[in-house]
């Protein structure tokens, strides 16, 4: 799909889904300031990743909500790491803050993740509990996309990113649009007119 800016990380696994290998942007948020992205996701090897605030491949912010323990019929225990990578330049691993979730989460099944972006501050959903606000002081716009790096593997199933910037209502003229899908595939993604609310009460 043309609105991706690396197709072939995007490959078809079953109607409607897609699984992440490598980072991909979708090229026609770049510009984008305030807006929220919704995603279903299943972790094939424990990890799921996502980015925003990307002006391109070499600088953004990126997420990964990791699967650190498996209670066998109590749910899995999942963290969220999260750092800047900017000129492609990420900081060492021993130095990554990560942000243990309060809830345990359902084992093997698809992921509810919502992520409200603003110039400032990023805020993190999951199966609709908040479980991190990021701050960051220094303005900036950027797109979002999805990483899986380092034999990390992940499947997405839906996007939908809705905002209150005038470049969502040009974007679609305030209509949904059906993409043919993420590498040819089905996926969906919507964008909500901005004089909608830009998130959900």
């Amino acid at each position: 799909d043309t609105n991706w800016n690396d197709p072939a990380a995007l490959a078809a696994v079953e109607p409607g889904a897609v699984r992440i290998r490598g980072l991909v942007l979708h090229k026609r948020t770049m510009a984008l300031e305030d807006y929220e992205m919704s995603f279903s996701a299943r972790a094939d090897k424990k990890t799921i990743g996502w980015v925003v605030h990307a002006a391109d491949t070499g600088t953004y912010r990126a997420f990964k909500l990791r699967q650190v323990r498996d209670r066998r019929g109590q749910g899995s225990e999942y963290e969220l790491v999260r750092y800047p990578v900017v000129a492609g330049r990420a900081p060492a691993r021993s130095t990554l803050e990560a942000v243990p979730l309060a809830a345990r989460l359902p084992e093997s099944r698809f992921l509810d993740i919502t992520v409200r972006v603003t110039e400032q501050q990023v805020f993190t959903l999951v199966n609709g509990y908040g479980v991190d606000t990021w701050k960051d002081p220094s303005p900036k716009a950027g797109g979002l996309g999805f990483l899986a790096e380092n034999g990390e593997t992940f499947v997405v199933k839906s996007l939908v990113v809705s905002g209150n910037d005038d470049f969502l209502g040009h974007f679609l003229a305030g209509a949904d649009e059906t993409l043919r899908g993420l590498a040819s595939l089905t996926a969906t993604l919507y964008l909500v007119p901005p004089e909608q609310e830009f998130y959900r009460q």
